[in-house]
């Protein structure tokens, strides 16, 4: 009588109770929900990286292309740019020959740099984690 209720407490008290095993099928969804996860973590580091460097691309162009800095959209982009590069924005300092700085030449390579060091840090960072 004291192994049928011994057998009626370990089925009665499911998976998680101290002391019982996990059955195979229940390690394997564990498995698969702890990559689930991962992956979004992984893919969201990606679309933020990504989305950083393609900000930091377009402020670069439309500086380069001469936008009109008075347009709300081509401020925001340039601001943005200049927030997201952070220190790498002012690496290299390029001056026209009359000693005035050259916006665009600067916005180009150093934003350059800037959306470059995003991707590869965004992709190590998504390697790591769905590692």
């Amino acid at each position: 009588m004291a192994v049928t209720d011994k057998r009626a407490r370990t089925e009665s008290s499911g998976d998680n109770a101290p002391g019982s095993r996990r059955s195979p099928l229940s390690m394997r969804r564990l498995r698969d929900g702890q990559a689930f996860v991962r992956n979004r973590i992984a893919g969201a580091v990606w679309l933020v990286a990504a989305l950083c460097a393609a900000v930091l691309a377009i402020g670069a162009l439309l500086v380069a292309l001469e936008a009109n800095p008075a347009n709300s959209v081509v401020q925001w982009f340039s601001d943005a740019a200049d927030t997201l590069a952070g220190p790498l924005g002012e690496i290299f300092i390029f001056e026209r020959d009359n000693g005035s700085p050259d916006e665009a030449k600067n916005a180009l390579v150093n934003w350059g740099i800037a959306a470059v060091a995003y991707l590869v840090v965004g992709k190590l960072v998504q390697r790591l984690v769905k590692a």
